[in-house]
């Protein structure tokens, strides 16, 4: 089902969605290199790039790696150009239930509220 949203030449969150998803169904089939090619692919999106450097980070120590995590975490600094996002990234605003579009569901209500 994701296959169509894992494009290289995609660049909309859902295709990152899609490889963090990729990314968690090759990790819990046990195939942590497949798992981290998929993450890697969603951290080259800014919209997914926060989650995905943590399902690394998250992959690095359990294979045992933790200087493999530690160094991520560089990624995660606020001089990261690609990391500076101020909004909540993808997989949080999906995880949280958070609409990206809160005001096209916000402005009706209280449009209605006023009448």
């Amino acid at each position: 089902m994701l296959t169509p949203l894992a494009s290289d030449r995609c660049s909309a969150v859902a295709c990152g969605l899609a490889w963090l998803f990729i990314g968690e169904a090759r990790e819990a089939g046990s195939t942590p290199a497949q798992a981290a090619a998929a993450y890697s692919r969603a951290a080259a999106l800014l919209g997914t790039r926060q989650s995905a450097l943590l399902a690394l980070m998250n992959l690095a120590v359990r294979r045992g790696d933790v200087t493999a995590a530690y160094n991520l975490t560089a990624q995660l600094s606020v001089s990261s150009p690609l990391s500076s996002v101020e909004a909540a990234d993808a997989w949080s605003v999906y995880v949280g239930g958070r609409r990206l579009d809160g005001e096209a569901v916000l402005a009706p209500l209280r449009g209605a509220a006023i009448q």
